[in-house]
């Protein structure tokens, strides 16, 4: 299988991205389920990917051997531009969290 393979620019608007296997993303009903779960786990990125693969599992009823239900999930912390106190650095804080599975699909950025 091919991987879709997609560049996106985070903005500040932007809270974060998640990574989903097209079988799980196709199986929970696509964007709309993804930036549900998204907003509802907002900072959490362990729960947001266990409930992506929790939710595929409970659609699919039962899971095959060869089914690859995989979800990686990132929450970044924008922080407004100030000029750090000399010698101070200062990043941009993320949080992230995947579940098992393999062969992943970017999926949209997502804002709140």
């Amino acid at each position: 299988a091919t991987p879709d393979v997609a560049v996106l620019k985070l903005e500040p608007e932007h809270h974060g991205f998640a990574f989903v296997c097209r079988e799980l993303y196709e199986s929970i009903g696509k964007s709309v389920a993804v930036s549900t779960v998204f907003r509802r786990s907002a900072g959490r990125p362990r729960m947001a990917a266990g409930t992506l693969v929790d939710a595929a599992v409970q659609w699919l009823g039962q899971v095959q051997k060869d089914a690859s239900l995989a979800s990686v999930v990132a929450f970044v912390e924008q922080r407004p531009a100030v000029p750090p106190a000399e010698g101070v650095v200062v990043g941009t804080g993320t949080s992230s969290s995947s579940h098992c599975g393999a062969g992943s699909t970017a999926g949209p950025a997502v804002k709140r």
